[in-house]
């Protein structure tokens, strides 16, 4: 028996490891089989139960890594997340910068399309939605997102009463530019608006004025004695060549309209 285990050499070290399997028991006096001797015989050092620290290969039932990588993230690629948040590609909630959200609605003909000659005009009447900014925050939109097209009449003014035409600038609060801003409204005189010369039975200077944007008169200033207007009509003729130059029961004589 002795002899037996030199022989073995390793074999003792599996004869110690396996002391509670009776096949080996030393009382027993059983000896080793032929087929037992011939694999134990074979066993290189990290061979076993796997606990060896050699450098064989490694057993069958040893786990290798996995060759797949878990790419699944919080959401669906294109669903939607939380307000103003998208899931991207990667299965990850991200700003969804731009995106329509439940937010307050901007009306875009609240704001000014511009002047067209002596009119301010509003934008067309369009309602945008709100928008998710780039801080995630539902927003509304821009009045510089609305289509620049000519909506209603704002206010229009006689071109003689206007008076600062770039008051009525795009994009501007409607609500913020009152006729006043661009036009002449309170009787007051403006470009072109003066006083004018009114021929008649008794040609008479009129004095003219804005009221409410329009150039209108607003009642007799003096009258020609005599004379008609001048061809400008903006005041009385103060002599004569013919008797057209005079009104009527008036004759030129001498330079001078004279009752007739």
């Amino acid at each position: 028996m002795t002899c037996r285990i030199v022989i073995l050499g390793l074999g003792l070290s599996l004869l110690a490891c396996r002391m509670d399997n009776p096949a080996f028991d030393l009382d027993s006096g059983a000896e080793l089989s032929d087929e037992t001797r011939g694999t134990d015989s074979t066993v290189s050092p990290g061979d076993g139960d796997g606990d060896g620290d050699g450098d064989g290969e490694p057993s069958e039932s040893s786990e290798s890594p996995s060759e797949t990588t878990d790419t699944d993230g919080d959401c669906e690629p294109g669903s939607s997340c939380d307000p103003c948040q998208i899931c991207d590609e990667t299965g990850e909630c991200v700003i969804d910068v731009g995106g329509v959200c439940d937010g307050p609605a901007l009306h875009c003909a609240d704001y000014l399309y511009g002047a067209s000659e002596t009119t301010c005009y509003r934008l067309v009447d369009v309602t945008l939605a709100g928008r998710c900014s780039e801080q995630g925050l539902c927003e509304s939109s821009l009045p510089s997102e609305c289509p620049l097209e000519k909506g209603a009449v704002h206010f229009a003014c006689d071109g003689a009463c206007v008076t600062n035409i770039d008051s009525c600038a795009p994009l501007a609060k409607a609500s913020e530019v009152e006729m006043s801003a661009m036009c002449l409204v309170e009787g007051e005189q403006g470009p072109g608006c003066t006083s004018k010369c009114a021929n008649g039975i008794e040609s008479v200077i009129e004095n003219h004025g804005c009221v409410l944007g329009e150039c209108q008169p607003l009642g007799a200033v003096s009258f020609c004695e005599g004379y008609v207007c001048d061809e400008q009509r903006v005041s009385c003729l103060e002599s004569c060549e013919t008797d057209s130059h005079c009104s009527q029961n008036f004759i030129c004589a001498e330079g001078q309209c004279l009752p007739g």
